[in-house]
């Protein structure tokens, strides 16, 4: 119905319809067409939907009425035809929205246990020592270890992350000898990887984590995953890695 209002507000042609319709296209354009499509950087949008969908429903209402004046008594039927309609779409969809609000809660309702798996490497590790966290994303990043170290009384220790950016807002370019390299330069002692999951692939991208583990175990410089070092339930775990060389 939104999209519907908005439609309504283009050919209406009216001067103070150009500021929503702007304000949409602007938004809708520079958050999905050209970045990463996540759903909580279009929030801004919800207001014109709102408001399209209130114009659009007023002037059918305005019109209905008077349709209902012109009408005569036979048409009485067709008109409550038309007002049933009416009230089957807009129970279903509110009832759509209730299930697309329910099933992205329950998606993003993900328990990363962060701040043990922080803990446990920063008493294990001195302050020369770094961690790296790999495939960054929204719920697992270095700025995320960085807080819990902090809230837990160590600034020193040094955390990277590769890629730099973040897997869910680009096309991963993963490349092992790199990460490798990295970790030697800075002095890595555990490397942070988390299963997203299971076995789904990042995001734009065809990689997921078992591939990116066959690559690490062939190169034989971090250690096997232990259970001591695991935290979460699967399959959304965070699995610490050793820096061995």
């Amino acid at each position: 119905m939104g999209l519907a209002g908005l439609v309504f507000l283009a050919f209406r042609h009216s001067k103070k319809d150009r500021f929503l319709l702007i304000w949409f296209a602007s938004i809708f354009i520079f958050f999905t067409l050209i970045a990463n499509k996540e759903w909580r950087y279009v929030v801004p949008l919800f207001p014109v939907l709102s408001i399209s969908v209130a114009v659009l429903i007023s002037f059918g209402y305005a019109n209905l009425n008077a349709w209902k004046k012109r009408s005569s008594i036979s048409n009485h039927r067709q008109r409550k035809i038309v007002a049933g309609l009416f009230v089957v779409v807009v129970a279903s969809s509110m009832a759509y929205s209730i299930y697309d609000v329910y099933s992205i809660t329950s998606y993003f309702d993900v328990n990363i246990q962060l701040e043990p798996a922080t803990v446990y490497a920063m008493n294990r590790m001195q302050n020369n020592q770094s961690i790296m966290v790999m495939c960054p994303f929204n719920f697992f990043s270095q700025d995320m270890i960085q807080f819990y170290l902090a809230k837990n009384g160590n600034t020193q220790i040094p955390v990277y992350q590769y890629p730099v950016l973040p897997v869910d807002t680009y096309t991963i370019n993963f490349n092992i000898t790199e990460l490798i390299s990295l970790c030697k330069q800075e002095n890595v002692k555990y490397l942070f990887t988390y299963e997203n999951g299971g076995t789904p692939t990042y995001y734009n991208s065809t990689v997921n984590l078992v591939q990116l583990y066959q690559q690490i175990y062939a190169y034989g410089n971090f250690s096997q995953w232990t259970d001591n070092g695991t935290f979460g339930v699967n399959p959304r775990r965070i699995i610490i890695l050793t820096f061995l060389n």
